[in-house]
């Protein structure tokens, strides 16, 4: 029932883009002070996206109606995250530097990629 092979492979993954990331932001001499950012885009990505695919998954293994749902309340709960937390820190300076934005879209992209690829397989070896 408690998919451990997934939250494995999402922690392992994250934490090497992670430190990649951190690794060019010192690379091209940004401020320290926006690691925490860095930091809790991670893991905010990282919890939201384990919630969806246990839900997914419970919601796949009972064969609900709800599964599309589930989906568009996932990418509901993306979109009020960017509106609500991140667009406001981006702006506090007036103007949204690509590194900025990197630093929700980068982990995003990495979460949504394991998240397909984790669903595709299991759809693949369930047909």
């Amino acid at each position: 029932m408690f998919k451990l092979p997934f939250l494995i492979l999402l922690v392992a993954v994250q934490l090497a883009t992670y430190l990649l990331h951190k690794g060019y932001f010192l690379l091209i001499n940004l401020d320290q002070t926006l690691s925490p950012n860095l930091l809790t885009s991670y893991l905010i990505h990282s919890i939201v996206i384990t919630l969806v695919y246990f839900s997914l998954e419970y919601s796949i293994r009972k064969k609900s109606q709800f599964i599309l749902l589930i989906y568009f309340g996932f990418i509901i709960v993306k979109l009020m995250l960017y509106f609500l937390y991140y667009k406001p820190l981006f702006m506090q300076d007036d103007e949204v530097f690509l590194w900025e934005f990197m630093t929700f879209l980068i982990p995003l992209l990495i979460c949504l990629g394991l998240f397909i690829c984790k669903l595709s397989f299991n759809a693949s070896k369930n047909s």
